[in-house]
């Protein structure tokens, strides 16, 4: 056996992976349908490392007929998972990329069922080996371009989810495939075979299960949760109050049709509003609409927004029903862009953090 330092940090990202993937199914709170790309991902990862530690080791030697190549199927399953955690609905033509898979595997058994002719499956091999790296890296092109797309449509009606800690995966996994192009080429100039070139390449797949496992699990509870506080806060509506009264009529009409519009069609939870996109709405510029903030408020309109969104998470934070959810939930729901951003104003405007808040109402 070939027990070694860089194959024990191998097995244990392929315990981490089995880990993760029995908490998906296991866990009530997620919803499965949404997240089943996102267990074949790791899960493939998980297996397609454990597939080559084992021959490394020398635990078990698996015949090459089957041998699963995995590495046509983590990208697609991946890119499956993030359309529909970023749009919440399916893709139209998901078949379609799981046709590499099957042309490779058939390949591989036509392969093996005629290595008579072994002087020119080498050449083949190459070939096949090259279009499934550029499968894989057509596809995380093609992943950037769904994210750069969501972050440029974003809709108040649609939980806009974080897209950084996805970017940082499609990061990994393209670095792990420039590595990858670099090992089979030097493997072509080698005449014997070393598992110990693709170490590098099996440590990252370990780590990219373990952020994947870490971010993931961290970012769908914040999601799970943003669902449910929506669900509370639309039977809430029904008997909510409006802050101010359409039917004021002076000199201060204009302001207050403004500050309507902005409290009753709750645009303050859109974290893309600005200045200018309620000037744009109006029809005013936005230095017109500045100087209304300042001469009958007294403050500016980002701080008015802000206290609108700091009074939605208080309330929140004040309602049983929502006490099991975490405060970063709470404040992304109250129209904050960031986690940091949320706790600075919080307490800018009530002098202690969402979490002292909270506790104080406990108390």
């Amino acid at each position: 056996m070939n027990y070694n330092f860089f194959n024990t940090i191998i097995f244990s990202g392929i315990v981490y992976g089995f880990i993760f993937c029995i908490t998906i199914v296991l866990n009530k709170k997620y919803d499965i349908h949404l997240l089943a790309y996102l267990f074949l991902t790791v899960l493939s990862l998980t297996l397609s490392n454990l597939q080559y530690w084992l021959l490394d080791v020398g635990i078990y030697e698996i015949p090459d007929i089957y041998y699963i190549q995995f590495e046509l199927l983590i990208v697609p399953f991946f890119y499956l998972f993030m359309v529909r955690y970023l749009s919440l609905k399916k893709f139209k033509f998901e078949l379609l990329f799981f046709i590499p898979f099957v042309l490779g595997m058939s390949y591989q058994i036509w392969s093996i069922n005629n290595s008579h002719i072994k002087q020119y499956l080498s050449t083949f091999n190459l070939v096949v080996e090259a279009a499934t790296i550029l499968y894989n890296a057509t596809l995380i092109l093609f992943l950037f371009r769904e994210v750069w797309l969501f972050e440029k449509n974003k809709d108040l009606n649609r939980i806009n989810v974080s897209t950084k800690w996805i970017i940082h995966s499609i990061s990994i996994g393209g670095s792990l495939v420039i590595f990858w192009i670099g090992a089979t080429f030097i493997l072509k100039t080698q005449t014997e075979f070393a598992f110990n070139i693709y170490y590098p390449l099996w440590i990252g797949i370990s780590a990219l299960v373990l952020f994947l496992g870490t971010r993931a699990n961290m970012e769908l509870n914040i999601v799970s949760d943003r669902k449910r506080i929506r669900k509370i806060k639309q039977v809430n509506s029904k008997t909510s109050n409006k802050l101010v009264s359409r039917k004021q009529k002076s000199s201060q009409n204009t302001y207050y049709e403004i500050i309507n519009e902005i409290v009753n069609s709750k645009l303050y939870l859109d974290p893309t509003i600005s200045l200018n996109s309620v000037a744009d709405k109006f029809r005013f510029s936005g230095n017109y609409i500045s100087q209304l903030f300042g001469k009958h408020s007294g403050f500016g309109f980002n701080d008015f927004i802000n206290k609108l969104r700091v009074e939605e998470a208080k309330k929140m934070l004040n309602d049983k029903k929502f006490s099991n959810y975490t405060t970063v939930a709470i404040g992304l729901e109250s129209g904050f862009n960031s986690k940091s951003t949320f706790f600075a104003v919080f307490k800018k405007h009530t002098g202690v953090t969402p979490s002292e808040f909270k506790n104080s109402l406990k108390k």
